[in-house]
């Protein structure tokens, strides 16, 4: 059957109409950039969360109350 703004046919000669076949490896690589961009920001946030925890730092200059 013709298409009619291209005047060519949708269909093979045997009558199999065809369709685009899936990039399975673009598909793939989508895939992985989501996961290692998900994994970026679940480690930024343990850093973070590290960095919370941790203590302040101490000025070395200053005494410490009851200390020598």
């Amino acid at each position: 059957m013709p298409h009619p703004a291209l005047g060519t046919t949708l269909s093979r000669p045997d009558g199999d109409i065809s369709l685009a076949k899936p990039n399975y490896s673009f598909e793939k690589r989508q895939r992985e950039i989501a996961k290692k961009k998900q994994q970026e920001e679940k480690d930024a946030r343990k850093r973070e969360a590290r960095e919370d925890a941790k203590p302040a730092p101490t000025d070395p200059g200053k005494a410490t109350p009851g200390g020598r």
